[in-house]
């Protein structure tokens, strides 16, 4: 059989044709021809921009395990390394692509890793949440859940949304058919629009504590560690980061779902600038947030534990302990 010159040089590389073998020849990714391979997307993924935002993940990875091990913040640190870990395999998956967008697997592991990790970091803004009820409402008269309740509703509504987008992620890899493909996609998208209902479910349970608050008693935190000036705007500092870090995800997962919207092949999911800004961009801010401000700073120096000083409806000192009482985990 003769093979056309196409045909030969697509043999001669076993399918792809690497950036830079042949300067003359200009990617397509939409050449119906028979036995040609597409590219995953319609560009090539900047070099330099995705090793910078490794290379960044890769240095806030290392403050956080540092932090972690010193502040025992053990269950919010475990969370945050694993959302950062997975932030630099996805862009070694993306700088992988840039070298030669052909490679599937590449593809695959920019589009999964990136797309599940942002939710171990809202999972360690729901830990911080438990940790900030008992400082102003003690007594939890005021808190539509206990501070446990919190934390288990809405880790657990993340665990179910990185369940959709994982299986979404694994059907588009195994599918041989359009139809198959656009299963996962929708799949997937489901699992990013649950989490966008979640992070927005609870900024309105954050935002009506806080006027519950505000409106109830003066802005005064019940630890003795936060009653002075010093403590108190440190605390309020904190929250601050709390509330830019949710927001900033929130963004975030509002612009992917707009892009799973049109497929892998639509406008959106093949322009590198608004991947750069809404997705690069908007997780390193939420990530600076929840590492600068990281609440073994401000909480307290043993995360296991609610502060001393917590103070009951009869004015007698508590201590609680983690996995009892206001039930921190």
């Amino acid at each position: 059989m003769v093979l056309s010159p196409a045909e030969a040089l697509l043999a001669h590389f076993n399918g792809t044709i690497p950036r830079g073998v042949y300067p003359n020849c200009t990617l397509r990714v939409d050449c119906l021809l028979d036995g040609f391979v597409t590219a995953q997307i319609d560009y090539y993924p900047s070099f330099g921009g995705n090793i910078f935002y490794l290379s960044f993940f890769a240095i806030l990875l290392i403050i956080q395990a540092i932090q972690g091990m010193t502040k025992k913040t053990w269950s919010y640190s475990i969370a945050m390394v694993l959302g950062l870990v997975l932030e630099c395999i996805g862009y070694g998956g993306r700088v992988a692509l840039s070298r030669n967008p052909f490679v599937f697997n590449s593809f695959l592991i920019y589009l999964i890793c990136l797309t599940i990790a942002p939710i171990f970091f809202t999972a360690s803004i729901y830990l911080c949440l438990s940790r900030l009820i008992p400082i102003y409402d003690p007594t939890n008269t005021l808190s539509r859940f206990a501070p446990k309740t919190y934390t288990y509703l809405f880790i657990g509504a993340d665990f179910f949304s990185l369940v959709l987008q994982a299986v979404g992620g694994g059907l588009s890899a195994t599918a041989s058919t359009t139809d198959e493909g656009w299963t996962g996609i929708h799949v997937m998208l489901a699992g990013l629009a649950f989490q966008v209902i979640s992070l927005a479910a609870f900024s309105a349970l954050c935002a009506e504590l806080a006027f519950l608050v505000y409106r109830s008693q003066p802005s005064i935190p019940t630890y003795p560690n936060h009653k002075n000036r010093q403590g108190q705007r440190s605390l309020h500092v904190f929250e601050l980061a709390l509330v830019a870090a949710t927001v900033f995800v929130l963004v975030r997962s509002i612009y992917r779902c707009a892009e799973l919207a049109g497929g892998f092949r639509g406008r959106l999911a093949n322009e590198e600038v608004p991947f750069m800004v809404l997705e690069g961009v908007m997780v390193i801010l939420a990530c600076l947030c929840l590492t600068v401000w990281h609440p073994g700073w401000v909480l307290s120096r043993n995360w296991g534990r609610i502060p001393d000083g917590a103070i009951d409806a009869e004015g007698r000192e508590l201590i609680v302990m983690e996995g009892k009482g206001n039930g921190a985990i």
